[in-house]
């Protein structure tokens, strides 16, 4: 999508200045005019940021037949995007319309909000961390978890943050299942249930340095009647919340001889957003139906059609693509070294101050870990560099490169 607006288009001119004789001097000015141009700008009606929504349930009446689809989280051309974003560590080319130009843009787009979560919720948190690696690998503890809050069907328990909590551990008769998902995609038997929701779009992210230090089957025990099960000193101990934001922004743009220079902020932090699971869509001669499926009970409803609902799927496809290389976890294996399921020490997230000690440990800097790597030992010789650390902290990165990410969607054709 193009957006017309004011763009001021500049040129460079040499002007030759004589200081004395056979003595010649270049410089050079700007020359610059104003108009009316389109500009790139970012399309949120639009299909290529979702994966395939397929089929997978129909209801037939007397006189209707009700196909309901599926979200499957973001395209993969989202997803690379978004990836290269996180390895480039700034916004990505956008082609502008004159090698020379300037324009400003307010726009409409997701951001992402971390905080801490408060010391309640922390304490839940740690108690289902043992909870999870008491019933997984009590000799493999997780370092950094990241994960989404998701839906469960049957009966969870309910906690002070409700049913549906990101920390719930849910007990359905025989079976059991993790509240620790790092997947996008909702168990599409969900959507028949009575008691079908929308997600909160939140990501919660537990960046835990000491269980590093801890002896294997330190958590091989019931922590169910165990107050601080995981015994975590809170000066190493950080846990996030990164919400999900309508918001406005403004970019300036600047180029110099196709050099560019972007500079962005939120000028409006909005509601916070919601995951939509599933839909209903069809499409006739006589009209198009597409909305938010309610439910197996709900009257099917021909011919509706929610203008805002696509852009809604666009927006959790993005926030999506942006933490699908952040989800999952890092622990430390039987051989005492890392092991991920999160692709977030391949960007630069893990050089900040909260995920530094990750780096530090795999290069076995002796930070009180008890061991040490070549590399640590000839850190001090010329052959070995260490990236210098960084003090800016996680919650803070995050925004930033989200904020990039959503920026660097006008390079690519498919978003405009």
């Amino acid at each position: 999508m193009s957006l017309e607006t004011t763009l001021t288009q500049a040129r460079l001119l040499p002007i030759a200045s004589i200081f004395a004789p056979g003595a010649l001097s270049v410089a050079s000015i700007l020359d610059s005019s104003v108009s009316m141009e389109h500009v790139p700008q970012i399309d949120f009606s639009n299909f290529n940021f979702l994966a395939g929504m397929s089929a997978f349930a129909l209801r037939t009446g007397v006189d209707y037949e009700e196909s309901t689809y599926a979200y499957y989280g973001p395209s993969l051309t989202l997803k690379r995007i978004a990836l290269t974003v996180a390895m480039e560590q700034n916004i990505l080319p956008i082609i502008p319309p004159y090698s020379n130009s300037s324009w400003t843009t307010v726009f409409n787009g997701p951001s992402l909000k971390c905080e801490a979560v408060d010391s309640e919720m922390m304490s839940h948190f740690q108690k289902n961390v043992a909870l999870h690696m008491n019933k997984t690998d009590c000799y493999l503890p997780p370092t950094f978890l990241a994960w989404y809050s998701r839906l469960y069907k049957g009966s969870p328990s309910h906690g002070p943050y409700g049913p549906y909590g990101p920390y719930e551990w849910e007990e359905d008769n025989a079976t059991s299942s993790l509240a620790f998902q790092s997947d996008t995609v909702m168990d599409t038997s969900l959507a028949l249930e009575s008691d079908l929701r929308e997600q909160d779009a939140v990501l919660y992210i537990a960046s835990m340095p000491d269980l590093i230090d801890k002896p294997q089957g330190e958590y091989c025990f019931d922590p169910g009647s165990v107050d601080n099960v995981l015994r975590l000193s809170t000066a190493n101990l950080s846990m996030l919340q990164c919400r999900f934001h309508n918001s406005t922004y403004r970019a300036t743009f600047n180029y110099i001889n196709d050099v560019q220079d972007v500079n962005t902020s939120i000028t409006e932090l909005g509601s916070t957003l919601k995951i939509v699971p599933t839909v209903v869509a069809d499409s006739s001669a006589s009209c198009t139906t597409f909305y938010k499926f309610q439910g197996p009970n709900a009257p099917y409803k021909r011919c509706e059609y929610d203008p805002n609902l696509l852009t809604q799927l666009t927006y959790q496809s993005v926030f999506h693509a942006f933490t699908d290389f952040i989800t999952g976890n890092v622990t430390i294996d039987s051989l005492y070294r890392l092991a991920d399921t999160t692709r977030i020490r391949t960007t630069a997230l893990s050089n900040t101050k909260e995920l530094r000690y990750l780096k530090e440990f795999e290069d076995g800097i002796d930070k009180g870990f008890g061991y040490e790597t070549v590399q640590a030992i000839l850190a001090n010789s010329s052959s070995t560099r260490s990236e210098p650390p960084s003090n800016q902290p996680l919650s803070q990165a995050m925004e930033v490169m989200f904020r990039n990410f959503t920026v660097s969607l006008m390079g690519s054709p498919l978003f405009q």
